[in-house]
């Protein structure tokens, strides 16, 4: 549809369409009760029930853990170290390892930060310049939440985690922490209303009205908030993500 036709949201169209293989709610097979605007890029990915309600048009399929095929247990001391050998490099060869820090190199002397492995890049740049991010409306926070000094920039050894846990190859496991990470903007350990909607709110601007924003919200929440206290644990979180989640705003190959 034309920008500006019936329905639409100024501008929203323009900003949105390079964006669009980036914006697939993560409300698994949830029912919302809010018409999608049909101008919406993902308005293609659902489906409109007779009710009028916004449904995923896909089966969630369920997330493998890296370690075993055993049910995931929060917690597990085993499970975690196993994550972070993998953040660390260590589940990958010798010379991808290499791969990843020429590419390091190369980013931070385009960045003018230097070429060694005492060089930090910013996630606004990477985010920004790295083809594999360039329309992804979290991949500034997801790049950043790599950063282990806290400050939105990336040591050599943030960079390898992100290549590793980024990879279309990296574990859905690292991937789902990746994302809690990204969503739990507070840094509580648990993703509440207020985390969903400022997250949404970034992804979608003025797409959808507050309104539709606040009932997704709630439709999430009833849906997954397993003890009701208005917050997600991330293993509550990880019942959200669809494999649509992990395939887009997760991944990102780049090295």
């Amino acid at each position: 549809p034309r920008e500006g036709g019936e329905g639409t949201q100024p501008g929203a169209v323009t900003r949105l369409a390079g964006q669009a293989r980036f914006l697939r709610l993560p409300i698994a097979s949830v029912e919302v009760g809010v018409e999608p605007p049909p101008w919406l890029p993902f308005a293609s990915l659902v489906r409109v029930s007779q009710m009028g309600c916004l449904r995923r048009s896909k089966k969630v399929e369920p997330m493998e853990v890296a370690v075993d095929d055993g049910d995931w247990v929060d917690g597990d001391a085993r499970q975690d170290a196993h994550l972070d050998r993998e953040r660390q490099g260590e589940l990958i060869s010798i010379k991808e390892l290499e791969a990843t820090h020429k590419a390091f190199a190369a980013a931070a002397a385009s960045f003018g930060v230097g070429g060694d492995g005492e060089a930090r890049l910013s996630a606004v740049k990477l985010a920004a310049s790295h083809g594999e991010a360039r329309g992804n409306p979290l991949a500034r926070r997801v790049l950043a939440s790599f950063s282990t000094a806290k400050d939105g920039t990336l040591s050599q050894q943030d960079w390898v985690a992100a290549c590793c846990v980024l990879s279309s190859r990296g574990s859905k496991a690292n991937k789902a922490r990746t994302a809690f990470q990204v969503y739990d903007l507070d840094e509580d350990g648990f993703v509440n209303v207020d985390d969903l909607r400022r997250t949404l709110d970034s992804m979608l601007g003025n797409a959808l009205s507050p309104q539709q924003v606040e009932q997704i919200i709630k439709r999430l929440m009833s849906a997954f908030d397993a003890n009701d206290d208005h917050c997600l644990t991330e293993e509550e979180f990880r019942n959200l993500l669809s494999q649509e989640d992990y395939d887009t705003r997760f991944t990102m190959d780049l090295f």
